[in-house]
């Protein structure tokens, strides 16, 4: 053999190595790529074990790259792949739609099982990271919607929380809170308020159903543009800045409120919840308060094995230096509400 045949077998056997060594295997930490499934598909497909896929959302249906329809069948089809190799992805309708208003399109993190259909492969998700997120503004709070069913696992120092009112509320809404990391919230109608430390967050699309449990909730989203208020019934927004945490009444009285996006979350009152809310002797109408202040997570503890929060807080959820030079007020340190005079 030449020197410079020796040098191509050589070269060849690193490029080899190299591609090896880089290869996914299928896990979280090391998913497959597209061209790897087109290269394994028949093994795949025999294995019938549950892998990790990474690829980009690039259409909708089995090839047409638009919206998704309602859909009559269970089962909901989708694009994913590359510039090189795509391929047909199914997930349930209540976890598929969630992609409608994805935020994110590239480098999603699939996790399913591959099956032919028969000559097609087909990849069967259960669940899909990266597409969707939410931010926790500086307030610690977020309102939230998604069109298929969600989780924030991992995330103790969250919490989901739905609220509702009615004729006989008694100044306040009746809140309803649940803790991120164990809660799937189901696709709907619905929205929800995030509380808990600022940052952003990854929401991940689950084939499960709802573990929200029974309960009824005032809160609506999934809708961008202007919402009507039902006959009778008063809109207001949910806004949260450094002035005011809570809802703001709509254009002309509360007939409409402008929503800049799905994730915005607004409430449909009828007077008597008004008045139950804000008193009969109100004169103000504009405005109703969130209360629920006290549950902002990373402040309080989430369960019973959910760990205090370590350090000095403000009440706003912001860590402070130290407990010395503080101004006189009530802070959270290590969990704990502590007056500092």
């Amino acid at each position: 053999m030449t020197n410079s045949t020796s040098k191509r077998w050589l070269l060849a056997l690193c490029a080899a190595a190299t591609l090896t060594a880089q290869a996914g295997d299928g896990t979280k930490a090391s998913p497959l790529t597209p061209i790897e499934v087109q290269a394994q598909a028949d093994a795949l497909v025999a294995a019938g074990k549950s892998v990790f896929l990474t690829a980009d959302l690039l259409g909708f249906g089995n090839s047409v790259p638009t919206p998704l329809a309602a859909a009559a069948e269970r089962e909901t089809s989708f694009i994913v792949g590359n510039a090189h190799y795509a391929l047909v992805a199914r997930a349930g309708n209540h976890m598929a739609e969630g992609l409608n208003d994805a935020d994110n399109k590239h480098d999603l993190l699939l996790e399913g099982v591959f099956k032919k259909s028969g000559d097609s492969l087909i990849f069967h998700v259960a669940r899909l990271e990266n597409a969707l997120h939410l931010t926790v503004g500086a307030t610690g709070y977020a309102s939230f919607w998604a069109g298929g069913n969600w989780t924030i696992p991992n995330e103790r120092e969250l919490q989901v929380v739905s609220a509702s009112a009615s004729a006989k509320s008694k100044g306040d809404f009746t809140y309803k809170v649940l803790a991120a990391n164990t809660t799937v919230v189901g696709a709907g109608s619905a929205g929800y308020i995030l509380q808990g430390r600022p940052g952003t967050y990854a929401v991940v699309l689950v084939d499960k159903d709802s573990n929200t449990g029974p309960g009824t909730t005032s809160l609506s989203a999934g809708v961008k543009g202007r919402s009507k208020a039902m006959k009778n019934r008063f809109a207001y927004k949910f806004v949260s800045t450094a002035e005011r945490t809570g809802f703001v009444r709509g254009d002309g009285d509360g007939s409409t409120v402008m929503l800049d996006s799905p994730r915005e979350v607004y409430t449909r009152l009828n007077d008597a919840a008004v008045s139950a809310l804000l008193g009969t002797a109100a004169t103000d109408l504009t405005f109703i308060p969130w209360k629920n202040k006290d549950h902002i997570t990373g402040l309080t503890r989430l369960a019973d094995d959910a760990p205090k929060a370590k350090g000095v807080f403000d009440l706003n959820g912001r860590r402070c230096d130290a407990t010395r030079g503080l101004p006189a007020g009530v802070y959270i340190i290590d969990g704990t509400k502590t007056l500092v005079k």
